[in-house]
């Protein structure tokens, strides 16, 4: 802040360049004709004793992968693009520019989040405007590095990547109720004892992209600041890939905790069954780039950046003036993790 879907998982892997392969389900056949005994490894014929430890063992295996599953995602049925990731449809006539949205919110949120922005810039260069996201923020780098992307929304934390930079202007980012700044979060459940982040030694922890200024490298940071190694420190991780499915992981209980972007979570429909017990310093809020072979898109871009109609669904309320160089702390801040 740190829209359409690829083949987005239920859960997501704890290290984010794995990939899970198909399940296949072995079923006992008595035989084609249905007819004789059923064979000695059926169902059917198992101890009890058998049926028990089987039990057990799947209560087991569900306890330790509980952590790193994440239930009822609603985009796994979306339709894929391959390579990029689209969620509407191609307009029917040639779009005026192409919308990057990195993985701020999962697929159907961030969908839902960004149409009322799209709808602005149709408007201003009156013509259709196609929206195209990624699964990860290394891979919406990857998609406006080859140069087209004209317009993209990107993590705070995805900013010192220098063909990024040589692709695109930084002149706005956005605007939130404390200005253009915003804060990365650790939250747990309501009812969690947790004050601080320290109390979270061992915890189950839930990241939203390793190139996450709020999901991932500020909390890293103020760890390391207390001696402290976070690869280390906390107990099973995994990345959601959306600041929305962290927080659902937190209030459902399937991690203990969550880093997450405080704006996205100030909206979040979940925010009353989690609570913070870590904030960060104020850093520069998420940047709105631009083709720098295209001047019309920053006089689209201004020409609503006092319209908080148009940034109502990314939880902004307008745009300010930005450069480059405000984002150039991140290259400190990276080397304290390493």
């Amino acid at each position: 802040m740190g829209m359409a879907a690829g083949p987005t998982l239920p859960g997501a892997p704890t290290d984010p360049s794995r990939r899970r392969g198909s399940r296949h389900r072995r079923r006992c056949r008595v035989g084609r004709s249905g007819h004789g005994p059923c064979p000695d490894h059926a169902m059917t014929d198992r101890h009890p004793l058998v049926w028990i430890a089987m039990v057990f063992i799947v209560g087991l295996v569900g306890a330790f992968l509980l952590p790193h599953l994440l239930v009822d995602d609603p985009t796994a049925d979306l339709p894929v693009e391959d390579p990029a990731i689209v969620v509407a449809e191609s307009p029917s006539t040639p779009p005026v520019a192409r919308v990057l949205l990195s993985a701020i919110w999962g697929p159907a949120s961030g969908y839902e989040r960004v149409r009322p922005f799209i709808a602005c810039i149709e408007e201003e260069l009156a013509g259709p405007v196609q929206l195209v996201q990624r699964q990860t923020y290394a891979e919406a780098n990857s998609r406006i590095a080859s140069g087209d992307i004209d317009i993209a929304l990107i993590c705070t934390g995805a900013t010192d990547d220098p063909e990024v930079r040589r692709q695109m202007d930084a002149p706005f980012r956005l605007r939130f109720d404390q200005g253009g700044v915003y804060r990365s979060v650790v939250i747990v459940r309501t009812s969690d004892l947790a004050s601080d982040i320290e109390d979270l030694r061992g915890s189950s922890m839930a990241w939203v992209d390793i190139d996450s200024l709020t999901g991932f490298i500020a909390p890293h940071v103020e760890l390391s600041r207390l001696g402290l190694d976070a690869d280390t420190f906390f107990g099973p991780t995994t990345f959601t890939h959306g600041h929305d499915r962290s927080i659902r992981s937190v209030a459902q209980g399937l991690v203990r905790a969550a880093a997450v972007d405080e704006e996205v979570l100030a909206r979040s429909s979940l925010a009353d069954q989690v609570r913070v017990v870590w904030r960060s310093p104020p850093y520069p809020a998420p940047p709105v780039l631009t083709r720098r072979d295209r001047p019309d898109l920053v006089q689209a871009l201004a020409a609503i950046a006092d319209r908080p109609e148009c940034f109502a669904g990314l939880g902004a309320r307008g745009l300010v003036p930005a450069q480059w160089s405000d984002y150039d702390f991140l290259s400190g801040l990276l080397k304290e993790t390493r």
